[in-house]
């Protein structure tokens, strides 16, 4: 999620926002979304976060251990699509 040319700009200008010279990773982000949901979890949204290539997804609303199920799912899940995009999850 890093510019070609150096590094990113302090983070301000990433959180929330839009555009292809600030939201890196919105394909991996999107595709994820989608794939969650064709696998039947609860996705409620997701969201760019404060610095290029940080992203966050928000599973539930999920009744008891179901959440937490999901959870490690989606994360399996998020593993996979980023292999498709050849980058690497970290938490």
């Amino acid at each position: 999620g890093w510019p070609n040319n150096g590094s990113p700009l302090p983070q301000g200008p990433y959180y929330c926002g839009a555009g292809a010279d600030r939201m890196f990773g919105r394909a991996i982000s999107d595709a994820h979304y989608a794939a969650c949901r064709y696998a039947g979890l609860t996705i409620s949204g997701t969201n760019a976060e404060v610095m290029p290539g940080q992203w966050e997804y928000q599973v539930g609303p999920c009744v008891g251990i179901a959440g937490a199920d999901q959870l490690w799912m989606s994360r399996y899940i998020l593993d996979r699509v980023a292999e498709d995009f050849n980058v690497y999850v970290t938490l």
